[in-house]
């Protein structure tokens, strides 16, 4: 058994009700033997796809909780970025990451900015922009299609690719913000199946694999994905598998939720499949 303390800095959002963010982030990284160390961007009541939510903003915070952080001496093998809740949280994740990285960190964004084509709600015009800026830090981002289509920019998102082709041109476009390692999740290219692209601009290769879908729409599965993945990435080094382990985890967890007759609004039931990420 490896005994090092490994920490892992993840700035998201913490719901209430509805499993993803903080949620599955701190529990699938803990699982995975990750000390996580939550820096919340905002508090909800519930995810933001259940209708009343409340919202707390927490930026006013972000100054102290940083100098609390640097004070301690916190040292961190990756940083993950995730929910942001305003266009000015951006340029302080920033501070952030140039404030504790260093040359053995893994700085890891995941853009939440919309899905199916559309923005969500809480995800002005001025965030996505300040989001284009965040990527640029990062080592590794992990949008889905309707994030990877705000961030190239110019594209109607009514109209995202569905060939192989189109999805390696906005790769490429991907890396040429800064981020070395681009995954794309969530790609519907085939009727029955959902697909990942993978890109590492190092070596230049681009590896597109595909699950069975789950005909049903689960809020937080790319939060579950994206720290499954990171989890995984930071055991391996490996790019493709580490995505795949993601993947196959993410597909299991919403197998089961449809199984078990769980209301898909809530997320996916991932927390009996934990002892599988403990292996």
């Amino acid at each position: 058994m490896d005994l090092k303390n490994r920490r892992i800095a993840a700035i998201h959002d913490i719901s209430g009700f509805g499993r993803g963010s903080l949620t599955a982030a701190i529990a699938t990284l803990s699982a995975m033997g990750f000390q996580t160390l939550p820096f919340p961007t905002a508090v909800l009541s519930s995810h933001t796809g259940i209708p009343g939510y409340t919202f707390h903003d927490l930026t006013s915070d972000f100054d102290a909780y940083i100098a609390h952080w640097k004070s301690l001496n916190l040292k961190f093998d990756a940083i993950y970025s995730g929910f942001l809740g305003s266009v000015e949280q951006t340029a302080l994740v920033s501070r952030f990451i140039d404030e504790f990285r260093d040359e053995n960190t893994i700085v890891l964004v995941d853009p939440v900015m919309g899905d199916g084509g559309k923005r969500y709600k809480t995800c002005s015009e001025e965030l996505c922009e300040g989001m284009k800026e965040l990527v640029k830090k990062a080592d590794i981002i992990t949008p889905n299609l309707t994030e990877a289509g705000i961030l190239v920019g110019g594209w109607d998102l009514n109209r995202l690719p569905r060939c192989e082709r189109c999805v390696k041109k906005w790769l490429l476009e991907l890396a040429a913000m800064g981020p070395s390692k681009i995954l794309i999740t969530g790609m519907d290219l085939l009727w029955d199946q959902i697909a990942v692209a993978c890109y590492d601009a190092k070596s230049e290769t681009t590896d597109v694999f595909y699950n069975d879908c789950v005909d049903e729409y689960f809020p937080g599965t790319g939060d579950l994905f994206a720290s499954v993945f990171l989890g995984a990435y930071l055991q391996s080094s490996d790019l493709v598998q580490s995505a795949k382990k993601a993947a196959c985890f993410v597909k299991k967890a919403a197998e089961l939720t449809v199984k078990s007759g769980e209301n898909p609004i809530e997320g996916v039931l991932f927390e009996k499949l934990l002892p599988e990420l403990m292996k």
